[in-house]
């Protein structure tokens, strides 16, 4: 039986295909051709988007005029806890590169312990942080071990469909943006040596940077291809390229910026650009004879609380939920107008959609996926406070005592809230001036907090740079019998690019009372919204007993109610609420927050079931009463 196989060849300054085809009973090369090849990928992670979808935005992307497919693999999605590793649901990826193969386009996959990607902690597992003393992306001894493990099991995974081996794939990735924000060339050459001399990685390998000296000469590595990460100005940066490189490297952008994303409190990066601006711009890259991978394609969502930040000695910036990114496909999957000026660039370059696959692969069939659509408002109808349940066993049995704060990471808690709860011996001193009133003060606190005096609310504090001491404005007296304090945290989202990828959770430091007094022993309410803990949670229907209190943090339950089929993608708007998160079947579809400019959250119909549906929202602040289901992403302009 003769058999074909491609491998992506650097040749002459350029990228070649060299297709071979041999016999697999005698395992000789039969015969062996060079063509030219022009690189036109599109980004999308598929641990952003619903398993049942992938196969919907391949063929998307593959009719817009791409011949591949690029995406990063997160490590910290597939080992979510040490030597736990998951291949399954949003990381099966192997499913993933199969359907890929099946549609007849190539693929790069950017396997690195380190992906950036505006997800939390830039990918890297949270369990991580566990050490104090580990230094991320960096040759410590912890991080080595933990990253050649990464590599080891993902690595194994996807060799069988390296383009050297008959697969899709054409080429991967050395680290992520590496010489950009680190300068330790061993670090890179140890993992360039590990993939090739340990592991037999035997394709090319990217090593994308910003069109500047100083971040070439810190991320260089011999052995890899050299590219650029923009979206301006094509044939200066690739000139640069060859200028400081050598001809024999090819024009290769890995990141061409299609948009941008966004982070709450309306903050945006960069100026939304339009879709003939973009594709101006991406005229003038493939006119230059580049190589682009557009990023991205299709962005998808942060589902589960798993946005990165960006985190400055003077500011903090949490990722929305939502990474529609202005991309070809919107977050939903449907067709934007950058799509079509797109698709116009590319086919006047050249670039016509590939041929639909003659060979079925067993990776099940696609289904069609309508647009989003408005269903009739709903109410709730239940409700818990959270303070109430923390009594309920199902809450006491995860207690972790401890002398001092522990970090969300020493409590073995990757997303979501952590209660820190003690008591205040009282009454309170005197001050030199007779004030009998004090003031709490928390030393590194990640990332905002609930301050509560037995039981009733006092402020609200946020985390506002990279360090924070958060101290209350409110002054407060403490009786004889002194007091119980509750300090409600909650990680927005861990740094996913430097300064601050060290983004221990929770409180890292102490509690102060007053200038200098240090609270100490500390009891741990972990809230992760697992299963366990929702199924411990005590209902009392809406307008009963106790009456949740502003800023009184409460869980809410309706009943959803779908008798039809084909169930639809939905948008859930919530514009009498305020913050917290919102779960459909036990399904964490992320943050919301009334500061915008994210105002609604995708939930795909993959979560939906016939019959009866159960929204949990888990409301901070103010609740209202109503969920409305609208069929698009609601933004503040």
């Amino acid at each position: 039986m003769v058999k074909k196989r491609v491998q992506l060849v650097l040749q002459d300054g350029d990228l070649f295909l060299q297709t071979s085809h041999f016999d697999d009973d005698a395992l000789r090369t039969s015969e062996t051709s060079m063509a030219p090849f022009r690189l036109l990928a599109g980004a999308m992670h598929y641990f952003r988007i619903p398993p049942e979808y992938w196969e919907d935005r391949i063929i998307k992307c593959r009719d817009m005029g791409c011949n591949a497919i690029e995406t990063y693999v997160a490590w910290n999605v597939h080992e979510p806890e040490p030597d736990q590793w998951t291949f399954e649901g949003f990381a099966d990826i192997v499913r993933f590169v199969k359907l890929v193969e099946k549609h007849s386009l190539y693929m790069i996959v950017r396997v690195s312990p380190y992906i950036c990607a505006e997800w939390d902690n830039g990918g890297m597992p949270y369990w991580l942080l566990r050490d104090r003393n580990v230094r991320l992306r960096s040759r410590h001894p912890t991080f080595q071990k933990a990253a050649k493990n990464f590599y080891n099991v993902v690595i194994s995974k996807l060799k069988p469909f390296f383009a050297t081996n008959g697969g899709p794939i054409l080429a991967g990735q050395l680290e992520n943006e590496y010489g950009c924000t680190n300068n330790d060339s061993e670090y890179l050459q140890a993992h360039y040596r590990y993939l090739r001399d340990d592991l037999g990685v035997d394709i090319p390998l990217f090593n994308g940077i910003w069109a500047e000296d100083r971040f070439l000469k810190a991320g260089k590595c011999e052995g890899t291809i050299v590219a650029l990460n923009f979206n301006d100005g094509a044939a200066d940066k690739f000139s640069w390229l060859e200028a400081a490189t050598s001809s024999s490297n090819p024009r290769v952008c890995t990141e061409f910026w299609v948009g941008w994303f966004s982070a709450w409190g309306g903050h945006r990066y960069k100026p939304r650009e339009s879709p003939e601006t973009i594709a101006t711009r991406f005229d003038e890259l493939l006119s230059a004879k580049g190589h682009a991978i557009l990023y991205l394609f299709h962005g998808g969502t942060n589902f589960g609380m798993r946005n990165g930040a960006n985190i400055r000695a003077d500011y903090c910036q949490f990722t929305i939920t939502s990474y529609d990114y202005e991309a070809p496909l919107n977050e939903a999957g449907q067709i934007t107008p950058y799509y079509a000026a797109l698709q116009e660039v590319a086919k006047n370059h050249g670039h016509e959609p590939m041929p639909t696959p003659s060979v079925d692969v067993d990776v099940g069939s696609i289904l069609p996926v309508p647009p989003p659509k408005s269903y009739p408002t709903i109410q709730v109808t239940s409700q818990a406070l959270l303070l109430d349940q923390l009594q309920r066993p199902g809450y006491q049995s995860k207690v972790i005592a401890s002398p001092y704060p522990l970090s969300m990471e020493e409590c073995h808690q990757a997303y979501g809230y952590l209660l820190y709860r003690t008591h205040i011996p009282g009454p309170t001193p005197p001050s030199e001036g007779g004030n009998t009133t004090e003031t709490l003060s928390i030393n590194e606190l990640r990332d905002r907090a609930h301050v509560f005096l037995d039981g009733s609310y006092l402020e609200t504090l946020e985390r506002t740079a990279g360090r924070c001491v958060a101290q209350t404005s409110n002054r407060f007296q403490v009786p004889p019998e002194g007091c119980q304090v509750d300090i409600l945290v909650e990680n927005q989202g861990r740094c996913n690019f430097p300064p601050f990828t060290q983004d221990f959770k929770g409180i890292t430091e102490n509690v102060f009372l007053g200038d200098c007094f240090v609270l100490s022993n500390w009891d741990h309410f972990p809230l992760s919204f697992s299963p366990e803990q929702l199924g411990a949670l005590e209902w009392s229907p809406v307008g009963s007993g106790t009456v949740p209190q502003k800023n009184q943090p409460c869980f809410f339950r309706a009943t959803w109610d779908l008798p039809t089929v084909p169930l639809q993608d939905t948008y859930i708007f919530l514009p009498q609420w305020q913050k917290g998160v919102v779960l459909v079947n036990g399904f964490n579809l992320g943050r919301y927050w009334n500061k915008g400019p994210q105002l609604s959250l995708y939930c795909p119909a993959t979560v939906l079931v016939q019959g009866s549906n159960e929204i949990i929202i888990f409301e901070e602040e103010a609740p209202g009463s109503a969920i409305r289901f609208i069929d698009a992403l609601e933004m503040k302009s």
